[in-house]
């Protein structure tokens, strides 16, 4: 017995890294929604999850112009009538008519520049440089959007940072401006570095496991890293002896429970 207690003893007092890791996923906070330009059928979808895409040249999504064409087709049609109705009555020196023709073309020209404008709107490019985020984008062919429906978010690479989620068990020891690292999934042995900038006093909205909603600043190069990238955020603490760390999570344990 003697010799167990020793042993425990002495196992009590091992330094052990005093470590803790939050899920987290690579987001932008800088993102560009992109929404049908007016109601239509998708005709096709020119990019998927990921792209990287140029402002003004990618082209994102494209609406059926079939209906455009019709009325731009016939309102051309109209226009043409007009301007020869104007000069009859131009020949014919009828005031009234002239300036009913006049209006009438004035419309029908105001009609054909609006269509042709909807049927430019109808190819849809990247609003901003950035990475397109949607996921089955391809689903949206044949769909049919209202003017102002989002289709897909363009992200912006260059404004990247962490959302954390805080299981309840860690609470306690992580504080706003605590540093830390980012290591992603796709390479463990990379790390990013970076500090927490809040996390919520109220509960996620996930209903799986209870867990804090926070954000984490990433201070280091970014080339790496991709909006959707999910890894840990690993706070790298000084050595503590077993027993203190044992101890301390049993407390936090309690505590959280009696203050929930």
């Amino acid at each position: 017995r003697a010799s167990f207690l020793l042993v425990a003893g002495a196992l009590a007092l091992v330094p052990l890294p005093d470590t803790t890791r939050v899920p987290a996923e690579v987001i932008s906070t800088n993102a560009s929604m992109v929404t049908a330009p007016f109601s239509g059928i998708v005709l096709s979808v020119g990019v998927t999850d990921g792209d990287t895409v140029v402002v003004g040249q990618d082209e994102l999504l494209r609406l059926d112009t079939d209906d455009i064409l019709q009325d731009l087709a016939s309102a051309q049609a109209d226009y043409s009538r007009a301007l020869l109705d104007r000069e009859s009555a131009r020949g014919a020196r009828d005031a009234a008519a002239l300036r009913n023709a006049e209006l009438e073309a004035e419309g029908l020209r105001a009609r054909i520049d609006l269509l042709e404008n909807r049927r430019q709107r109808a190819t849809v490019l990247a609003p901003v440089d950035g990475v397109v985020a949607g996921d089955n984008l391809q689903q949206l062919v044949g769909a049919t959007l209202r003017q102002g429906d989002p289709s897909l978010t363009v992200l912006d690479p260059n404004t990247l940072a962490l959302k954390l989620e805080v299981p309840d068990a860690v609470l306690t020891k992580i504080d706003d401006g605590e540093i830390g690292v980012f290591r992603p999934d796709f390479a463990p042995d990379q790390s990013f570095d970076g500090s927490v900038a809040w996390i919520s006093a109220a509960q996620s909205a996930r209903t799986d496991v209870t867990v804090f909603d926070g954000r984490a600043n990433l201070d280091s190069d970014q080339g790496t890293l991709r909006p959707g990238l999910r890894g840990v955020f690993v706070f790298e603490r000084s050595f503590r002896p077993l027993y203190r760390i044992v101890w301390d999570a049993a407390r936090d344990w309690v505590l959280l429970r009696l203050w929930i």
